[in-house]
């Protein structure tokens, strides 16, 4: 990005992965939380929630 090269889907990925191991490892802990990303694509999405659905 500093660049100027917007990022695609395969440089997404790995962070979107991160993020749904900690969404997980928090639930699994009982601990409250809130995660604020920009997942404005579909596939974003259920790449967060399909382990651990809301």
């Amino acid at each position: 990005m500093g660049a100027g090269h917007a990022l695609n889907d395969y440089d997404r990925t790995p962070w979107l992965e991160i993020i749904a191991e900690r969404i997980g490892a928090e639930i699994a802990a009982g601990n409250p939380t809130i995660v604020a990303c920009s997942a404005r694509k579909h596939s974003y999405r259920q790449l967060l929630t399909e382990k651990y659905p809301v």
